[in-house]
């Protein structure tokens, strides 16, 4: 970014600013909020903004989080850092993903790990066919990632 921008520039050993995306197919909009609501009030979530965006179906990828036409709701919050805190996060997480799954949504894969495996593999029913053709041209695992290691 340029200029700097102060704002963003935010270090605390306490608690920390993450993002968080969610996507559900237009015509499932307005149930998914009420659902993303509901968890927000109930885990106390500290939610500082909410942006949605339009995301086109995208029929491409192999892992596409738009199967259909979608719109992006893009969570902007402050979580704490102790044990406790990202044990929280991680149960709303949880909880948020179900509430896209619900709505025949998806959500960005590469954030935290916070979701568990079959709900990664219900969101993206491809994935372990992405897994056989990593394997295939990637036999000694060259490239790899934690997100990688973790959900395998």
């Amino acid at each position: 970014m340029r200029p700097s921008v102060r704002f963003l520039d935010y270090a605390s050993t306490r608690d920390t600013d993450i993002l968080q995306e969610y996507f559900v197919p237009i015509g499932n909009f307005v149930s998914f909020m009420d659902r993303l609501r509901a968890v927000i009030e109930k885990e106390n979530v500290n939610l500082l903004s909410a942006t949605v965006r339009y995301v086109p179906r995208d029929g491409e990828a192999f892992l596409s989080y738009a199967r259909e036409d979608s719109f992006a709701i893009v969570l902007y919050i402050n979580q704490g850092m102790s044990p406790g805190s990202r044990d929280a996060a991680g149960r709303w997480t949880r909880m948020l993903v179900d509430a896209a799954l619900a709505e025949h949504g998806t959500y960005y894969l590469a954030y935290q790990q916070y979701p568990t495996r079959e709900q990664l593999r219900r969101a993206y029913p491809k994935f372990d066919q992405f897994l056989a053709l990593k394997k295939k041209y990637d036999p000694q695992e060259a490239f790899s990632s934690s997100f990688y290691l973790h959900y395998k």
